[in-house]
């Protein structure tokens, strides 16, 4: 089948990222150019689309925020399953990732995430962009002590954080396929499991970008915020 373009530009103007969108149909084999041609067909058929639909990330510009289910962490004590939550923060440029499970989205948890997270990243972007948020004071003091701004994902429109959620669907499956068949009993055990695989996955080279993300981040590096 080829692209279907009524369903490409009703995504583009909801938000997606018009590379984004190229990279999962050329991934999928629907796009058999390069991101400029796809461009230029899209403009071709559209010639109303402004030039900032192009969306490029600077580096150091931005970081995407999500949740996903995690994995149940069994309790060798009583025999339960605990479920997790997975945490994950993207840098656009350089689709560079931290993850960590978690055992609730609460507020504790979100917060300590994002600490670790600058921690992993060593340094900010300029913007965050979480899912929607409500009022929360404890985020807005964060946000002002590591002077960044926060730009929340607006409700029921998720093609505002299209990258982090792209980057969790590729991960979650090769990860979650990798340790299909252990079992975890701890917290600490289940994160020791994903920051070793989230180093790997770095290292693996981007089909588009042609460069793994740990080269694309080292590039992206030098433009990030210091940590206060």
């Amino acid at each position: 089948a080829g692209v279907q373009w009524e369903k490409v530009i009703a995504d583009v103007r909801s938000g997606t990222p018009v590379k984004v969108l190229w990279e999962e149909l050329f991934e999928d084999g629907t796009v058999p150019v390069e991101y400029p041609g796809f461009w230029k067909q899209l403009r071709r058929r559209y010639p109303e689309l402004p030039q900032s639909m192009h969306r490029v990330f600077a580096p150091g510009s931005r970081i995407e925020i999500d949740y996903c289910d995690g994995i149940e962490i069994l309790n060798p004590a009583t025999g339960e399953l605990l479920s997790t939550q997975l945490f994950v923060g993207v840098l656009c440029h350089s689709r560079y990732a931290f993850a960590e499970f978690t055992f609730t989205q609460k507020s504790a948890d979100f917060l300590a995430s994002h600490v670790r997270m600058f921690e992993w990243f060593g340094g900010t972007a300029q913007l965050l962009s979480p899912d929607n948020l409500k009022s929360n004071p404890a985020y807005t003091r964060l946000a002002t002590h590591y002077d960044v701004a926060v730009v929340p994902a607006r409700v029921r429109t998720p093609k505002d954080k299209a990258i982090v959620e792209r980057t969790i669907q590729i991960f979650q499956r090769w990860f979650y396929f990798r340790i299909r068949h252990r079992t975890f009993t701890s917290l600490i055990e289940l994160n020791a499991s994903l920051r070793e695989h989230l180093v790997a996955f770095h290292a693996k080279t981007h089909r588009i970008m042609r460069r793994t993300r740990a080269e694309m981040f080292e590039s992206e590096k030098p433009f990030l915020h210091a940590l206060p």
